[in-house]
């Protein structure tokens, strides 16, 4: 995934992710082979549904939100809820495993590519 050469992730390289994974197949199979991601969908929903709540909280973010989401507090949270059409636990839900996902991202950009080869073959 996209980031800063420290493994920084933000909110617009995930939705550039996540657009790229819409066009690759089954989002339900992929996002349910990555670390974190199948903590985003909620139990019995779509992940298409997911992918498009996500993305909606994901758009009406500042840039700066998106660039650095850490700044989004409680009144942030209820602004993008509203303007989403979601909840403000569904918005804090979702930046606490954004959270998970960029320190995976983080971890794996510190190891070597012996490290990361290793990992899958554990992996399977």
């Amino acid at each position: 995934m996209a980031g800063s050469a420290r493994g920084d992730l933000t909110l617009d390289d995930f939705r550039k992710q996540l657009r790229q994974l819409g066009k690759m197949g089954s989002l339900r199979e992929i996002m349910n082979s990555m670390p974190g991601m199948r903590d985003m969908t909620r139990e019995g929903e779509d992940p298409e549904e997911s992918f498009r709540r996500i993305e909606a909280m994901i758009d009406v973010m500042t840039d700066e939100e998106r660039r650095n989401p850490d700044i989004i507090d409680q009144s942030r949270r209820e602004r993008i809820a509203r303007d989403s059409g979601t909840e403000p636990h569904e918005v804090k839900q979702f930046l606490a495993q954004f959270d998970r996902v960029r320190e995976v991202m983080r971890q794996l950009t510190q190891m070597s590519l012996w490290q990361r080869f290793q990992l899958r073959l554990f992996r399977g």
